[in-house]
């Protein structure tokens, strides 16, 4: 008796943690990829885990924890550094663009990006060692800007936020006048927003991929095709499909 009690408490330990897929996920796409969790969740055994936060931020909890199956950064950036780092796979996911979301207080007086520079502003950047906004802006658009231009828009910088849902709660909250955002992130969280000088418009990418920790490759595969295949959820929230 004493044996199978053993057993049982054996099987249950080890399924306790089987079929738990683990997707660290880039926080600009936070809402659609919960919802998707959720629908996962009901159709399938296996149990999907959502982890969201900054690029950055996500890939350092991998490499360390060495945990996590799917993993979706939202630049181009690092997806190639955990192509490196975590034999990441990348496909794309999302086409979206750097904007800047305005606060309900301020919309009335920032309506270009030249007003970003005016005295009485106050903005969210972003982190570029943990999310790839700030990345992206630090590396791509804030070098082709003139030198008064930089000078103004430090000084009215408020905070490097470490994830895009910090920038999305000081705009909401009217902590700042304005934060850095992806456009479909705006939308997301119905934040109006100001598109970058024509000059300095780029489309970038929210990927998604097979992390090497992966426990079974196979499976999370499937599960993969069927976060590409949920179109109607991302279009619902305002993305844009990449392909």
């Amino acid at each position: 008796m004493r044996l199978v009690f053993l057993l049982l408490m054996i099987f249950a330990s080890i399924n306790l943690f089987a079929g738990e897929i683990y997707w660290y996920a880039a926080a600009s796409a936070a809402k659609p990829a919960a919802e998707i969790v959720e629908l996962y969740n009901k159709t399938f055994e296996d149990k999907l885990i959502l982890i969201t936060g900054g690029s950055g931020q996500l890939l350092n909890k991998i490499v360390i924890s060495k945990l996590g199956d799917i993993y979706s950064p939202a630049s181009t950036v690092y997806a190639e550094k955990a192509m490196g780092e975590i034999n990441f796979v990348p496909q794309k996911l999302l086409k979206q663009r750097l904007v800047f979301g305005i606060s309900r207080r301020a919309e009335d007086k920032i309506n270009s990006f030249a007003d970003l520079l005016e005295n009485d502003v106050k903005i969210a950047l972003g982190n570029p060692e943990t999310m790839s906004a700030g990345k992206i802006f630090y590396s791509k658009i804030f070098p082709e800007l003139e030198s008064g231009m930089k000078k103004r828009l430090l000084a009215n910088k408020l905070i490097n936020s470490v994830n895009i849902s910090q920038t999305v709660n000081y705009i909401k909250s009217e902590v700042v006048d304005a934060g850095l955002l992806f456009d479909s992130t705006a939308r997301a969280n119905g934040i109006k927003y100001i598109e970058l000088p024509e000059n300095l418009r780029f489309d970038t990418f929210y990927y998604i991929g097979v992390t090497k920790f992966a426990k079974n490759p196979s499976d999370v595969n499937k599960t993969i095709n069927f976060i590409k295949s949920q179109k109607n959820i991302f279009e619902k929230y305002g993305f844009e499909m990449a392909e």
